[in-house]
């Protein structure tokens, strides 16, 4: 593909980003993996950018400007001197990633132990690509050089020594993106840059590093050695010792890396930490009619802002039940069976009927309570994640305000189920009911599909006209009151509902 292809593919906030900082004369540069620079700008993977430190306040003008948020990392994958942007692509509904360096933090993964004095040699030396400041490939090059052996780790050497694999122990991404910069220059130029602008360690580590790569790339001995010598020389710019560092690294091992990143998932979900919004977390609730696309909407809405942010879906409808429910709910049918067979039996208004219904009506008026008390303790648990930062997105939800045949959807059910005067008991359970949903409070922000009954017949032909007409006025005359509703065109194609729906929730972060 070419440099000319590559721009046209630019997403229109990441062209104006770059076109603003070049215009305003901010120092900055694309710092590392500029092979890969095209994607980024498609927004496919992050933009590592290096930022002068006094031209902070410029460069986060520009992105404020264009309405970039800022996003806070879990203290356990912070490090200094970066912060972390996300855009929002008004024209594609794409979001870009900003990864913003102030100085070199690089080494070992989950660690990044050394703070490299390179910043200045970088910004002085760089040029336009794709429209884009990069650095000098010779600087690139010393720089990538000692992230690949800071990386290399002793299982990569025995892989290497033992030649198991195809894939030596240096990631072949590396290996290509050392081979793209190494066709930029020449081993004179590299090493004249490194004499003239490199100080934290010596010429003769870099260029033995690239006749290893040249020669023999899975030479695990020369590699560890080579590891060894940057270390010591990298020493004075460590950030932590070398046990503070290693322990460290076990702590990101155990919860990041395979096999034990799956493992830690199913024993601790809450241990995967993503991105959250510096302005904190939020809720939102999609409702709508059949066949407005709330499952699809959802899946789609979560997997968008999970590429970088913590999103979590809670499900609040009664058709995944505790196991209290659930056993419940099977005693209820039974119930069910034998007032059933009753009335066959005896005869509707027979008294084995009538004695067979008051255990009937119990029992399922507990599998209610139960259902009820399901959807309290999941709201409960959404609300603390939403505290800590995360956004939930509720699939269902149980709102007053709309009603289906005079009675509220994934509400309470117990006195809209009674057939004929509730009794002493069942009144009873029916308030403990209502005042356990009244404490489920609204979201704090819904989206509203509005779907026309035509179009939801279509979409949903297997169900019963007037249903669909019923679920479309109670949505088309939800009460507005002490709700922040966000309506939305479900009668759209799908794609342009999801860019609508981004749109919206973009201001909301």
């Amino acid at each position: 593909m070419t440099a000319k292809h590559e721009t046209a593919a630019t997403l229109g906030v990441v062209a104006r980003l770059f076109k603003q900082l070049n215009d305003q004369g901010v120092r900055y540069c694309h710092w590392k993996s500029t092979h890969g620079l095209p994607r980024a700008l498609r927004g496919k993977t992050d933009l590592d950018l290096l930022v002068g430190r006094g031209d902070a306040r410029r460069f986060k003008a520009v992105l404020y400007q264009l309405d970039f948020k800022p996003l806070v990392s879990d203290p356990s994958r912070q490090f200094p001197a970066i912060e972390d942007y996300l855009g929002f692509d008004p024209a594609t509904g794409d979001l870009v990633h900003l990864h913003v360096h102030y100085r070199l933090v690089l080494g070992e993964q989950y660690v990044k132990n050394y703070v490299l004095p390179l910043e200045q040699a970088f910004l002085d030396n760089t040029r336009l690509q794709w429209g884009v400041k990069v650095p000098a490939p010779e600087l690139e090059i010393a720089v990538l050089a000692l992230r690949v052996l800071l990386k290399y780790r002793n299982q990569d050497a025995l892989r290497d020594a033992l030649g198991l694999g195809r894939r030596g122990g240096i990631p072949p991404a590396l290996l290509d993106e050392l081979a793209y910069l190494l066709a930029q220059t020449s081993r004179d130029e590299i090493d004249r840059a490194l004499r003239r602008h490199i100080t934290c360690v010596s010429p003769e580590l870099i260029q033995a590093f690239l006749d290893t790569i040249r020669d023999a790339p899975r030479d695990g001995r020369a590699l560890l050695r080579l590891r060894g010598r940057a270390r010591r020389e990298l020493a004075p710019y460590r950030r932590y010792g070398w046990l503070r560092s290693r322990a460290a690294y076990l702590q990101g091992m155990i919860t990041r890396q395979w096999p034990f990143d799956r493992i830690m998932r199913r024993i601790a979900p809450g241990l995967e930490k993503r991105k959250r919004p510096a302005s904190g977390g939020l809720g939102l609730a999609f409702v709508g009619a059949d066949g407005a696309g709330k499952s699809t909407i959802i899946a789609q809405i979560t997997k968008w802002l999970g590429w970088r942010l913590d999103v979590r879906t809670y499900y609040l409808g009664a058709s995944r039940p505790s196991l209290v429910t659930r056993a419940l709910k099977g005693v209820s049918g039974l119930a069910g069976l034998a007032h059933a067979g009753c009335r066959r039996l005896f005869g509707a208004g027979s008294a084995p009927a009538r004695l067979a219904a008051w255990p009937r009506d119990l029992l399922k008026h507990l599998r209610y309570l139960a259902e009820g008390r399901d959807r309290y303790r999941r709201y409960l648990a959404s609300r603390r994640e939403a505290a800590q930062g995360t956004i939930v997105v509720y699939d269902r939800y149980p709102l007053e305000a709309v009603r289906v045949f005079n009675r509220t959807v994934d509400g309470p059910r117990i006195a809209a189920s009674s057939e004929g005067p509730l009794g002493p008991l069942s009144r009873r359970l029916a308030q403990i009911e209502e005042r356990m949903y009244r404490k489920i409070r609204p979201p704090e922000h819904v989206f509203v599909l509005h779907v026309s009954p035509d179009v939801s017949q279509a979409r949903k032909p297997e169900h019963a006209r007037e249903l669909i007409e019923a679920k479309s006025r109670a949505i088309e005359t939800i009460a507005r009151e002490d709700l922040d509703l966000i309506d939305v065109d479900a009668d759209r194609p799908v794609d342009e509902v999801l860019l609508q729906i981004k749109t919206a929730l973009w201001r909301l972060l």
